[in-house]
């Protein structure tokens, strides 16, 4: 069963991730698997308390729920087992049964990241209603399809790309991340390649300029970071739809859930051909800031975080923290898709 566990982890990382930081490490004893998670395995200035790994490992928990299904084997999955050891997000325990044809299993292969411009078109009703009832106890999902809101929630998230180019702590981290040839990208298996962001040539030749914190806060002078955030702005308005995932409370193991429900909706988007880009950063910056940890930013920069947080919950009217936002529509494919590395797959035997 050993094989056929290691099988199972290789097909099931084509999950997302912070920045496609991919912060998971697996250990196979016997007939169980253990979800690890490698702590600052993500490590920009989003990622606090691990929330937004704790959203990765969920996808990548749902994806080994479909495929060990596929395979022939149920799969009785843990979150954060009672007693568990430090950073164990799950176990997973084996059973052989007959092969099943769960649905979404092909789809979990060709799942990417879609950044381009949306198409004016709406998203079939059915759609909705099929995804929400992919809601798990402690996971709230509400949709915004309204085009006046929408083009308010794309002013506001467009703050995120503004801030990337203005702020010290969010601009390092984040840029470390960038893979700016596909060799480069190949030899370190994870990070965003630049392709993937889909910025025209001019844009592109641009941001690669953008990674020296010198010249940036150079061009800043003359409101480079507030024409960005613009183009931004543009962009995220051509969304026929946004889905806010929020959770009654902050307890890990419903960010956990939480991605299991992001990953589901957004094999289902795959299957209908409906682009999909994650637009929560902001987000995760009010949660440090709501938390008192603000040293990381000015007080304006405080006040226009806390202005997106509250203004978003009164435009999904929603309720609880929030998780997750992404923004949905039909698009033409990607210019490039994100590699996995292999994953870390230690086998113990007892």
């Amino acid at each position: 069963m050993t094989e056929d566990i290691k099988d199972i982890v290789n097909k099931s990382i084509n999950a997302p991730s912070g920045d496609n930081a991919q912060p998971w490490r697996f250990v196979i004893k016997n007939e169980s698997l253990f979800l690890y998670n490698i702590p600052g395995g993500d490590k920009t200035v989003y990622n606090y308390l691990e929330r937004g790994s704790y959203i990765a490992h969920g996808a990548v928990l749902e994806n080994i729920s479909i495929i060990s299904s596929h395979k022939g084997f149920s799969a009785d999955i843990k979150i954060f087992p009672e007693g568990s050891e430090k950073d164990l997000i799950a176990e997973i325990r084996f059973t052989k049964t007959s092969p099943g044809n769960p649905e979404f299993y092909d789809e979990i292969f060709f799942r990417s990241t879609n950044r381009k411009k949306y198409k004016p078109e709406k998203l079939p009703r059915s759609f909705f209603e099929k995804i929400r009832n992919y809601k798990k106890e402690g996971v709230n999902l509400f949709g915004l399809e309204d085009a006046d809101k929408i083009r308010e929630l794309a002013k506001l998230l467009s703050l995120n790309e503004r801030l990337i180019l203005e702020n010290y702590n969010i601009h390092q981290p984040l840029f470390s991340y960038i893979r700016w040839t596909k060799e480069e990208e190949k030899m370190h298996g994870d990070g965003l390649y630049i392709k993937t962001l889909e910025l025209e040539a001019p844009a592109e030749k641009a941001f690669k300029l953008f990674r020296n914190w010198k010249v940036i806060k150079f061009l800043s002078r003359f409101g480079i970071p507030k024409l960005v955030s613009k183009d931004t702005e543009k962009l995220y308005a051509t969304s026929a739809a946004f889905i806010l995932l929020t959770v009654e409370n902050n307890a890990p193991r419903n960010y956990v859930d939480a991605g299991r429900v992001l990953q589901k909706i957004w094999l289902a988007a795959t299957k209908e051909r409906i682009a999909l880009q994650p637009t929560a950063a902001l987000y995760y910056l009010a949660a440090r800031i709501e938390d008192g940890n603000v040293s990381l930013f000015t007080q304006e920069e405080i006040n226009e975080i806390k202005n997106v947080h509250s203004r978003t919950v009164e435009l999904f009217e929603s309720k609880g923290k929030v998780a997750m936002l992404f923004r949905l529509g039909y698009a033409d494919p990607p210019s490039a898709v994100s590699i996995k590395k292999q994953p870390e797959i230690i086998v113990e035997n007892i």
